[in-house]
């Protein structure tokens, strides 16, 4: 009973002491300030005193003269520009959805290489490379290994050249060249002869002479790195001979020359160069040795310089550089034809060298013009053909058959393929001697002309 009264009175007090002491309020500081700020009345302003007008801080209207001309966050958004509205989504139609170009990573592939060096092998040749357009991989395979570009008008040689190129593996070309060279007059060493300096030599005295060539070439590369190449020449020969007494007699014949083998292999290739060996035999067709209407003792029927071919076996081995950029394409070629033996009728040609250099300058994507200059020099006679009387005329003496020309010839080539001959090129040169020294008294050249249709799918 005793405790329940103790505690009893500990209340009682507790109760009294919060009745005479209320809890402060619960208000924020600055309302209550603000509260006692209005509550408190204004002082009077008496007759004699002064009004006492509360003055700013001067701290305090600095800065807020500061912050006068900042906009304030919903200033800036009621006067802001609108965005513009989204780009509508390129979906095509239903029918024909717009397709968006395929973009694939660039990997190494693991891809089969063409067929190199000599023959093709069985099993395939693979090698990686990466590969960023799978579609540019059929024209990059299609270029691989060819440092040149041969589907340029300036890819191939002028007309001509023959043997420049070297073709991609499974590729083929056909072509048709025509050649004719004029003769004039007679020459000994540098000097040009008169008709009557010749007469008091020979009975006879060449005043003209032609010679022209149509030459068949096909070309089939089974490798990359080996191209095969056939020729078929059809020879057309005529001198004009001129006598003491002022006549004159025409002497002329046609017919198929020796047919040429080549192998042309790629010996190097580095940054739009190559070089390539001509490795060549020529095989006579034996015409030479079936001929109706040979010539006789005593007459000036089919000289030295009007029969088809040598008659013999002759190996015509060489070396060809190209080089290319992307306005220009220049080569440099050097074949030697070296006479293996005498034919029928005891006699051989001497040998010979042809060296060409050439440029192409491409003015359009259809032409290209070109400069050459060609060198050549060959060999007298060894032995002689019973049947031709030498003294008879220059023609018919083996020790009047030798010299050295330099050419300087121009051209153009037109390219134009075709849906089903992809290479199609049309090839025009023409030039004239700058330097011959002749074993004369011999026929001097006086100019030439090449044209040449090729075709290369």
């Amino acid at each position: 009973m005793s405790r329940f009264l103790l505690w009893l009175a500990v209340l009682s007090t507790a109760s009294a002491a919060l009745a005479a002491d209320p809890p402060p309020s619960r208000q924020p500081t600055q309302m209550r300030f603000a509260a006692a700020s209005r509550a408190r009345p204004p002082e009077p302003v008496g007759a004699g005193a002064s009004a006492r007008i509360p003055t700013p801080d001067a701290e305090a209207v600095k800065e807020d003269e500061s912050f006068a001309d900042v906009p304030q966050p919903i200033d800036a958004y009621l006067s802001a520009v609108p965005p513009p509205d989204p780009r509508p989504p390129q979906w095509g139609s239903l029918e024909q959805p717009i397709r968006e170009p395929l973009q694939l990573p660039t990997y190494n592939y693991v891809v089969a290489g063409p067929p190199r060096r000599v023959i093709q092998r069985e099993s395939l040749q693979p090698y990686q490379r990466p590969i960023e357009d799978p579609d540019r991989l059929s024209y990059d395979d299609d270029m691989l290994n060819m440092p040149i570009n041969l589907y340029r008008p300036d890819g191939i040689a002028p007309a001509g050249v023959t043997g420049d190129h070297t073709l991609k593996a499974g590729h083929a070309l056909f072509s048709y060249h025509y050649s004719a060279v004029g003769y004039q007059a007679s020459q000994t060493g540098s000097h040009v002869d008169t008709l009557a300096e010749v007469l008091n030599r020979f009975t006879y005295a060449p005043r003209r002479m032609y010679k022209q060539q149509h030459l068949f070439l096909l070309e089939y590369a089974p490798t990359d790195d080996l191209t095969v190449m056939l020729q078929l020449p059809f020879e057309q020969n005529s001198i004009s001979y001129g006598l003491r007494d002022g006549s004159r007699l025409n002497d002329s014949y046609t017919q198929l020359g020796d047919i040429s083998l080549w192998a042309l292999y790629a010996l190097k290739r580095w940054q739009h160069q190559q070089i390539h060996a001509n490795l060549g035999i020529s095989i006579p067709t034996n015409l030479l040795q079936t001929l109706d209407q040979f010539s006789v003792p005593g007459s000036v029927h089919l000289s030295y310089p009007l029969r088809p071919g040598s008659g013999s076996y002759d190996l015509m081995p060489g070396l060809t550089y190209r080089g290319q950029t992307e306005r220009w394409t220049w080569g440099v070629q050097s074949i030697a034809t070296i006479r293996t033996g005498r034919n029928r009728y005891q006699y051989e040609l001497g040998n010979q060298i042809d060296i060409n250099a050439w440029a192409w300058r491409r003015v359009s994507r259809r032409l290209a013009l070109s400069g050459r200059l060609h060198g050549m020099g060959w060999g007298n006679i060894r032995g002689a053909d019973p049947n031709l009387t030498a003294n008879l005329v220059e023609t018919n003496s083996p020790n009047l058959q030798g010299g050295t020309r330099v050419d300087l010839l121009f051209g153009g080539n037109y390219y134009w393929p075709w849906v089903r001959v992809p290479g199609s090129y049309f090839s025009l040169e023409s030039g004239f001697p700058i330097y011959q020294t002749l074993h004369g008294p011999q026929p001097r050249a006086t100019w030439l002309l090449f044209g040449a249709w090729n075709m290369m799918w």
